[in-house]
């Protein structure tokens, strides 16, 4: 069965949450900082206020040394036990109302300076106007063309009628019948 991300993220949450009662959760070699940071930057990412929150304000305070009483270690841990508790169960809020963090893939397009794309925007317009015109042009001239061939076939067709009228022979007759009433 598959497992979403969002789920692992808050059981990931949930049990260094109950870690918290355990005393070697707090010593500084304890991974319990470790892997919570892990968690936070998992699924908030390196640059949220999460993150932000627990490296420069919740780890470094969280820390005792091995050497404490018992006692010292129930007073420093309700303390501070709450605290962690209330930080741990807003991370989980924040993940069951906006999901896991997911890194950005960049494309080729976002790894490319601004100058480079102003530079190719500018190439390509630049381009597509020249084309444009040049097409344009072509266009223009082969119209020009096409119409300075129909009348160049329009006055040979009429050359070819005058010369054929003006050499084929003409009878009296024919002139005769046309002007005689019937």
């Amino acid at each position: 069965m598959f497992t979403s991300k969002k789920k692992i993220v808050i059981e990931a949450f949930k049990k260094q949450k109950e870690k918290l009662n355990e005393r070697a959760s707090y010593e500084e070699d304890g991974a319990w900082s470790i892997y919570t940071k892990q968690i936070i930057k998992t699924s908030f990412g390196e640059k949220s206020e999460f993150y932000d929150v627990f490296v420069d304000r919740i780890e470094p305070r969280y820390h005792f040394r091995h050497d404490i009483t018992q006692e010292q270690f129930e007073k420093f841990t309700k303390e501070t036990k709450v605290k962690l508790e209330k930080f741990i169960d807003g991370c989980i809020e924040i993940v069951n109302i906006n999901g896991v963090y997911q890194e950005e893939k960049p494309n080729f397009i976002s790894k490319m300076s601004n100058e480079l794309l102003w530079t190719l925007i500018g190439s390509v317009a630049s381009v597509v106007f020249i084309a444009g015109y040049s097409m344009s042009d072509i266009s223009h001239k082969i119209d020009e063309q096409k119409f300075e061939q129909s009348i160049e076939n329009k006055r040979d067709s009429i050359v070819m009628l005058i010369k054929q009228l003006i050499t084929r022979p003409v009878s009296s007759d024919s002139i005769t019948n046309k002007n005689t009433p019937k």
